[in-house]
């Protein structure tokens, strides 16, 4: 089909058609992917993305709004695989927000049979995107870096890490006024609590933690 044939028809469609939104769709993908002269023509048909033949011609109207059917308010046709045509089983309606994560640019991550977009990955796992975008990028499995949990950077009074309660913050530093089980107070580093480098106060480490163990 000829865009020319196209052009002639416009107007008569849009204003007589009961369907002017999916009309409008329509007819984008169609000048998008056939019209050089259109904007955004080199990342369509330049590219060699087409329309399927069931949505050309005559009846490519309606038979478009048959496969497709009614989009919600929000909703836009978007194709699944960035890299095909547009043909019904590879169109979608969409909303902003998941065309932007469909975009060509996008992250795309396979986790066991599923592929899905890293924000998309994100949302599943709730976890921060800027987190797992480093991981991800310092050559994490995939699987790994959604599910491993973020390590904390902060810590409260009333936490324990092994014989350590934490009783308050030493201002300005990140380090912790701490109480033992064996009731000694010291000022113990947030590093050195979080990654077992201090488990207890000196005086239980000199007893092999005899008397610590004693006041569990």
């Amino acid at each position: 089909m000829s865009f020319d044939f196209l052009s002639r028809r416009k107007y008569k469609i849009a204003n007589s058609y009961s369907n002017p939104k999916e009309y409008a769709a329509w007819y984008s993908m169609l000048d998008r992917c056939y019209n050089t002269e259109n904007q955004a023509w080199n990342n369509y048909g330049g590219r060699g993305i087409s329309v399927c033949d069931r949505w050309l011609g005559e009846d490519g109207l309606d038979n478009f709004c048959k496969d497709m059917g009614p989009p919600l308010p929000d909703q836009s046709i978007d194709r699944i695989d960035n890299s095909l045509g547009y043909s019904p089983d590879n169109c979608r309606w969409a909303s902003a927000k998941q065309q932007a994560r469909n975009r060509r640019s996008s992250k795309l991550i396979t986790i066991g049979e599923e592929t899905k977009s890293m924000a998309e990955w994100c949302e599943v796992y709730n976890i921060q995107y800027s987190l797992v975008k480093d991981r991800i990028q310092d050559g994490w499995d995939p699987l790994k870096a959604f599910t491993t949990p973020k390590k904390r950077t902060y810590l409260n009074v009333g936490d324990k890490f092994n014989y350590w309660t934490i009783i308050s913050k030493v201002d300005d530093c990140n380090k912790y006024n701490c109480r033992c089980k064996c009731d000694k107070e010291a000022i113990v580093a947030a590093f050195d609590l979080m990654n077992n480098k201090s488990i207890q106060c000196k005086s239980c480490s000199k007893l092999g933690n005899t008397y610590a163990s004693k006041n569990k």
